[in-house]
């Protein structure tokens, strides 16, 4: 773990290259991200759960923070791009190499559940599919959730922008990098400040930003500070919640994804691995972040959430882990062979 820490270290003053072995995906960055999807799952479930007759004051305050798995994922992003810019000498053809893999995980896993989600509406709500573009959603080119077939989609052209901004990151020199970065955030502060609402200085922007500074300085927070950010950002992010803070989403939710990604990375060099099932939902999270919205929407319109009434709790089970399971398999044969050949196929020509 030492020389997992210099080496990052190392590359983020310098620009030294890292060997790829010392950047693997972290198991319980996987997990993570399981969790996050999971947890945007069971926030689109609220509905459905009311819909079953299962109701509980608990239950929907619990839930209701789902939504904040969005920017665990931002995060997380961050955190990746990172990692792969930082094994990326400035060159035209590591620019192209970066952006096509990026395009490449975002469409191939976003289009086959494009073409399910167009299967729903045919045969449920035909009447729909006029209101939608064609190219907005099959390019993904608004952040609207009304115009877009698959709503969780929305989060997907912020991280098109963000590989955008990357890709143009990876022309410039090692030690100027951190500084595109900075000067991006910097950007998006001063725009919101003045209340300039623009999608290009969101303040989503930001949680990119968080998880690109936690690849480089994270080896910096050790335990007691990183469990000391967690606290605070757990109650900011309360206080948020409360609208007793004026502080923006982007900033507690950014905080205290920041620290428990942390506590996590911390936990794994100490020899704390997750649970191995949680990393499967992990791999998966990406098919499963997309794939539960088609789920519960066939499973709303079929009469199998009409029927499930006598059975609610049960019902309830069999759709969170049959929808899980097939995530998993949509990831399995579908969603991870199409990238690796489509990558393979991309990097040979």
């Amino acid at each position: 773990m030492l020389k997992f820490k210099a080496l990052i270290v190392l590359d983020a003053r310098h620009g030294v290259q890292i060997e790829p072995s010392f950047l693997m995906l972290i198991a319980n960055i996987q997990s993570l991200r399981g969790g996050a999807a999971f947890a945007v799952f069971l926030f689109h479930l609220i509905p459905v759960f009311h819909y079953l007759g299962i109701q509980s004051v608990l239950l929907d305050a619990v839930l209701s923070w789902g939504y904040l798995g969005v920017d665990v994922f931002f995060v997380i992003s961050g955190w990746v791009m990172a990692r792969s810019v930082s094994m990326s000498q400035p060159a035209f053809s590591a620019a192209k190499r970066f952006a096509t893999k990026r395009l490449l995980r975002i469409y191939l896993g976003y289009w086959p559940m494009l073409l399910l989600m167009v299967g729903y509406f045919v045969l449920f709500e035909p009447h729909r599919l006029a209101d939608f573009g064609l190219w907005e959603n099959a390019f993904i080119l608004t952040e609207r959730q009304p115009d877009l077939m698959i709503p969780p989609a929305w989060s997907l052209a912020y991280e098109l922008y963000f590989y955008g901004l990357m890709t143009c990151v990876v022309f410039v020199t090692p030690k100027w990098r951190l500084f595109c970065v900075g000067l991006m955030m910097a950007s998006v502060l001063l725009a919101n400040a003045f209340d300039f609402d623009a999608f290009f200085l969101s303040p989503f922007l930001l949680e990119f930003g968080m998880g690109y500074l936690l690849f480089v300085w994270g080896h910096r927070m050790g335990f007691k500070l990183t469990a000391v950010v967690f606290v605070l950002s757990v109650v900011a992010l309360g206080l948020w919640g409360f609208q007793v803070t004026g502080l923006p989403r982007s900033i507690t939710a950014g905080a205290f994804a920041v620290a428990l990604m942390q506590l996590l990375i911390l936990a794994e060099q100490s020899g704390h691995k997750t649970f191995k099932w949680l990393q499967k939902i992990g791999d998966a999270s990406y098919s499963l972040y997309l794939f539960h919205m088609i789920a519960v929407n066939v499973f709303m319109a079929s009469g199998l959430a009409a029927w499930g009434k006598a059975y609610a709790i049960p019902v309830a089970v069999c759709l969170v882990t049959l929808t899980i399971l097939l995530s998993i398999q949509i990831y399995r044969w579908i969603e991870k062979p199409l990238y690796q050949w489509s990558v393979k196929k991309a990097v040979i020509e």
